[in-house]
């Protein structure tokens, strides 16, 4: 006798997985898959009996039940997010959750969270579209000089802001890479002692969310900022990075190679190799000799993302398939040092809804980074 069996998976708020792939093996009705549709089903006429069937979906933890399907009905299965379990830390082998098991980098830009929602404004739909598209972070910008209000004059951005921002993510599973600084002779006058004292409330925040990581600061020796790196003393307990500098060029140093310490990339935006970007992120990390009289570059010998990839979705790079390459490169080494990367898309960045083809976009460069080193 055959059942109608629904088969729905969705996340920890019970909200529906869709492209989730089950499959059935060594059954005695034989092997068979399927793939969940956009409301988190997956319909199968079975004949009665035991199966094992595992679930699996991007971004998310794959789960394997034994099911007893005689009569015609509905299973439920819940997944959970394959975010961080705690605080992330560092190893020679890649970061790591608190758990010691390993953590795979698949965020998404979302730079304007905590400006915002200090203006009143409702994140929720935003980062619920995050989450659809298996991301487990979100990449936030403190301050950029085209906000409408920089951090430092929003009396409760410590006190009420980031700790709200830090609950939205918390619930959904989600990591906030924190870049602190950005454009800061605009954002912070280019007032050293105010950035210092800044850095230590950052620090302090990241502290006491375990969602945050930190990043010191975006592009800090482009567009006439001149930051000062090395003034800042980078923080132990928390996982952080010194930012970035201009895309294409390497991590600023000193690199980090501590329990506590990873280091971002904004890889190449050359149109004529634009599918290969993020895998530089291989001589990122072992280097490579100098040419043209430039000295050698040692690489960065750890923990290393892809925080700025070329942009994908509306107005940029509009193919699926290439953003999904895209994600794919971030892995590219061996060892595990080649943590991942951020999908880096304008509406995405904005923090507004992303329409179909920048979703499309983000979610195949997710996919990329989860599946690069399969």
């Amino acid at each position: 006798m055959s059942a109608r069996i629904v088969f729905h998976v969705q996340d920890p708020n019970a909200r529906p997985i869709g492209g989730a792939l089950l499959s059935a093996v060594n059954v005695p009705h034989g092997n068979w898959q399927g793939v969940t549709n956009e409301v988190g089903d997956f319909v199968a006429t079975l004949d009665a009996g035991i199966y094992i069937v595992t679930i699996a979906a991007p971004g998310y933890v794959s789960r394997t039940q034994t099911m007893d399907l005689a009569l015609p009905g509905t299973v439920t299965t819940g997944l959970e997010l394959a975010g961080a379990s705690g605080r992330l830390s560092a190893s020679a082998n890649g970061l790591l959750n608190a758990n010691g098991t390993p953590f795979t980098w698949a965020m998404v830009d979302s730079f304007r969270l905590g400006e915002r929602l200090s203006l009143g404004e409702n994140i929720d739909a935003v980062l619920d579209q995050i989450v659809q598209t298996g991301a487990n972070g979100v990449r936030m910008l403190n301050d950029a000089s085209w906000y409408r209000v920089y951090s430092k004059d929003i009396p409760d951005y410590f006190t009420r802001v980031l700790p709200l921002v830090a609950e939205k993510l918390t619930v959904r599973g989600l990591l906030g890479e924190m870049c602190c600084f950005g454009d800061w002779q605009q954002t912070q006058n280019g007032d050293l002692n105010r950035a210092l004292v800044y850095w230590q409330n950052c620090i302090a925040i990241a502290r006491q969310f375990p969602c945050f990581v930190l990043q010191l600061v975006n592009e800090g020796d482009q567009h006439g900022q001149n930051f000062p790196f090395a003034a800042f003393p980078m923080p132990d307990g928390v996982l952080s990075s010194r930012g970035s500098t201009g895309t294409g060029n390497n991590p600023p140093v000193p690199y980090g190679r501590g329990k506590w310490t990873f280091n971002s990339l904004g890889t190449e935006r050359n149109e004529n190799k634009i599918a290969l970007s993020t895998s530089t992120i291989w001589w990122g990390i072992n280097g490579y000799a100098g040419e043209g009289g430039q000295p050698d570059y040692e690489g960065t010998r750890w923990c290393t993302v892809v925080d700025e990839p070329p942009k994908v979705g509306t107005g940029y790079h509009t193919d699926p398939s290439l953003a999904y390459i895209l994600g794919l490169g971030t892995r590219f080494h061996p060892n595990g040092q080649a943590c991942g990367g951020t999908a880096h898309a304008e509406q995405a960045l904005q923090t507004v809804l992303m329409d179909p083809i920048t979703f499309a976009c983000v979610t195949s460069f997710v996919r990329g980074v989860f599946e690069g080193r399969k």
